[in-house]
């Protein structure tokens, strides 16, 4: 997290799973809150490294009012790091089956 330290204040981890970990984090720049997700590298397979590539690549271009904005994400040797739009209150599948 060491590169986004300069940019972001974590404020609270709010998530984690086998090989990653979730922290809000507020801005320094505009003030607003945002996700960080911080993806630890080791112990996953060149397919599974591959498939997250692809999701970022997927992710930078998508828009839709009902997908979790990606803004920007660090690759570092160990880890990658990403921000990403925070949402409050819920969590993904809850959202989608209360408001489609």
């Amino acid at each position: 997290m060491d590169n986004f330290f300069k940019k972001y204040m974590i404020l609270e981890k709010i998530g984690w799973g086998w090989y990653s970990e979730v922290f809000k984090v507020t801005s320094y720049t505009d003030g607003k809150i945002y996700a960080l997700k911080v993806i630890q590298k080791e112990g996953l397979s060149a397919d599974e490294l591959e498939i997250l590539n692809n999701e970022f690549r997927i992710m930078e271009v998508l828009r839709h009012q009902y997908v979790i904005k990606f803004y920007e994400k660090v690759d570092t040797v160990e880890k990658y790091e990403y921000i990403m739009e925070y949402f409050d209150g819920t969590d993904l599948m809850e959202f989608t089956l209360n408001n489609i």
